[in-house]
């Protein structure tokens, strides 16, 4: 693949990206108008506080992460919309579960299933926007990095220490030391 192709699909991506991070947010205020709107229901009679409070935060680092063009960042805003979701949850359960017991005959409202739809393809494209926007030290390892373990020549050439008297310590008439696979040195050139 050229150069000039890696580029536009890299671009491409970044864009796709920052697309999935602007949805998410306008996905995220959405849910947050449809639970204001919906949310209080005979079985649930107050909003939560939380999942207000964190679905407008999901949404700020979600820009702040579109802006920053920052992996952690949309991930971050990605755990908090989430967060969001389940204490959007937690303050509908009695509702839920009324719902599936089905006694009196309830069903969801359309205001309850826009409002779990809209946060959780607000989580979903939060979480793609992550997972797509690429870091900068992904890119190639340049070729004059070694692998930890291997030896170079210089490693394998350098001279035996020499004792006081200048006599040097090594037997010559012995293969050099090599490293065997556990990292011990052996002296006889064995592994």
């Amino acid at each position: 693949m050229s150069a000039n192709k890696t580029v536009k699909k890299q671009g491409f991506i970044r864009g796709a990206a920052d697309i999935l991070c602007i949805a998410a947010i306008i996905l995220a205020f959405a849910a947050y108008f449809l639970y204001r709107g919906n949310g209080i229901n005979e079985f649930s009679p107050q909003l939560s506080q939380s999942a207000i409070i964190w679905t407008l935060a999901g949404a700020a680092v979600c820009l702040a992460g579109l802006l920053l063009h920052s992996r952690l960042v949309r991930f971050a805003a990605y755990l908090m919309l989430l967060y969001a979701f389940l204490g959007f949850i937690n303050a509908q359960i009695t509702y839920i579960a009324n719902v599936f017991v089905s006694i009196d005959g309830n069903t969801f409202t359309p205001g309850f299933i826009m409002t779990a739809v809209s946060f959780v393809l607000a989580i979903v494209t939060a979480l793609l926007s992550a997972v797509l926007i690429r870091r900068e030290e992904d890119t190639r390892v340049p070729a004059s990095v070694t692998v930890v373990g291997e030896s170079t020549e210089k490693n394998a050439q350098t001279p035996a220490p020499v004792t006081a008297a200048g006599e040097s310590t090594e037997n010559h008439t012995q293969a050099p030391a090599q490293a065997t696979a556990a990292g011990e040195r052996t002296d006889s050139g064995e592994a």
